[in-house]
């Protein structure tokens, strides 16, 4: 079973109540998206990215975004204090695409880029493509790369 804990946006919980919940995990994982989706209902880019979590071993992760409204962005709506403070405390962090990547480079924030989930990435049709980022995704988890 995959279980996924939300961290929540500036306001809506303190975060070191919530890092004291989830301190028994033996490795903390935290997944960074860009902003969330615009569409209600169930997203198949979420679906991808609890897949590749499950293949890579990771069965509970957190997850937040660098910006907290959905619909169209720019860089100026990163919210670079809030990414600091969401990413103490966790041992590995995974940036999905390389717009959240770079944000994370911008504060120097460790972390693991893997491709966007989304059904629009072109890259992701080749399987092998897919197979190769969920392998090196776990290496970095597990410290073997």
């Amino acid at each position: 079973t995959l279980k996924l804990m939300l961290v929540p946006s500036p306001g809506m919980l303190d975060l070191s109540t919530f890092m004291n919940a989830t301190s028994t995990l033996s490795s903390k994982v935290l997944v960074i998206g860009i902003n969330p989706s615009v569409k209600a209902g169930k997203s198949k880019t979420l679906a991808r990215l609890h897949y590749w979590m499950k293949e890579i071993g990771a069965d509970i992760f957190s997850f937040t975004n660098i910006i907290h409204s959905p619909g169209m962005y720019k860089k100026s709506d990163i919210d670079y204090n809030w990414i600091q403070e969401a990413c103490h405390g966790y041992d590995r962090v995974i940036a999905l695409g390389g717009f959240v990547s770079s944000a994370l480079a911008r504060i120097n924030i460790s972390h693991h880029i893997l491709p966007h989930p989304s059904p629009l990435n072109r890259n992701l049709n080749s399987k092998d493509y897919e197979r190769e980022q969920i392998e090196s995704a776990r290496n970095y988890i597990y410290g073997t790369n």
